[in-house]
């Protein structure tokens, strides 16, 4: 992971609303949640859900899969692991 990169992941998680929503997913494990359980557990309308998630997901820590006929939304795990390697590379 480079530097740049580094800087976008946590430049995404400078806001407590983002922050939220990964603490959600996290808690979720590795079904995620349904757009409307996060609507709901968030208290974000659509539009600002939508914004805060689109960020989350421009830098990979979360990402969209469907299950029958309802998107999910779930934590990408790896995405974190990498971030950590990042600070314990010996470069």
């Amino acid at each position: 992971m480079t530097s740049q990169v580094s800087a976008c992941i946590f430049a995404a998680l400078g806001c407590v609303h983002r922050l939220l929503i990964l603490r959600l997913l996290f808690r979720a494990g590795n079904t995620g949640l349904t757009w409307g359980e996060l609507k709901e557990r968030t208290g974000c309308d659509e539009t600002d859900l939508q914004d805060r998630v689109s960020v989350l997901l421009s830098v990979g820590l979360i990402a969209r899969s469907m299950c029958k006929e309802n998107e999910r939304i779930h934590l990408r795990r790896n995405r974190f692991a990498s971030l950590k390697s990042y600070f314990f590379e010996t470069s």
